[in-house]
């Protein structure tokens, strides 16, 4: 499954469940974030936090290989937006699966119509 295809008009309606939840500034309009969710749940894809690295480990490498202060800096920041990624998406997708599915991932099946 992939991401790279177009937005359907419904990917940007409000999770009403997340309306409790505050994102990052980082994030920007919360529309996206919530077409991003609908749309990666519409395909079946789980999202997670799984694999993120440790802010203090991404600045580590970076200082390892050579880069100055500046650049550990900013690989230190983009980690920690690929953190927020990560955790917020996993969160948002669990309620939106809670809350609009009864708890279940929709079926590959039914995602042939909604591409439509």
């Amino acid at each position: 499954m992939t991401l790279h295809s177009k937005y359907l008009e419904e990917d940007f309606k409000t999770i009403e469940a997340c309306k409790k939840y505050l994102l990052p500034k980082h994030f920007g309009d919360r529309k996206y974030f919530t077409a991003y969710i609908r749309k990666a749940t519409r395909k079946g894809i789980w999202l997670d936090d799984a694999v993120c690295l440790e802010i203090w480990m991404a600045r580590k490498n970076a200082k390892a290989a050579g880069f100055d202060r500046i650049f550990q800096n900013q690989r230190a920041y983009e980690t920690l937006v690929s953190k927020d990624l990560g955790k917020f998406s996993r969160l948002w997708q669990e309620a939106l699966i809670k809350s609009e599915y009864g708890g279940q991932m929709p079926s590959c099946s039914g995602l042939a119509n909604a591409q439509r």
